[in-house]
């Protein structure tokens, strides 16, 4: 995320599928290195069911909210029983925050 104005903000991150898990659901200005915080997430392969698995990682702040789709792909190969997961990210361009 990069943000395009000065000042303190508090952000809620959250989740809308079980499987996609944030690192850090409350984020401070003070955690952004300059204009910008690196979000990480966790893909829990565990919750996927086989083919694509979307969700929606969102970002609230007091006065705006900002969202950003993700999809895990699961595989399983026919007399293995092992799953193969990729994430992809669904939107078109970083969240910047305004």
């Amino acid at each position: 995320m990069s943000k395009s104005t000065w000042g303190f903000m508090r952000l809620e991150i959250s989740s809308d599928a079980p499987f996609l898990k944030v690192e850090r659901p409350l984020v401070t200005t003070d955690e952004f290195i300059g204009s910008t915080y690196q979000m990480e997430y966790l893909i829990d392969p565990g919750l996927l069911h086989p083919g694509r698995n979307w969700g929606r990682i969102a970002v609230k702040h007091r006065f705006r909210h900002w969202s950003s789709g993700a999809c895990a792909l699961h595989r399983k190969w026919a007399g293995d029983t092992r799953t193969s997961g990729a994430a992809e990210a669904g939107g078109k361009s970083p969240l910047t925050l305004h």
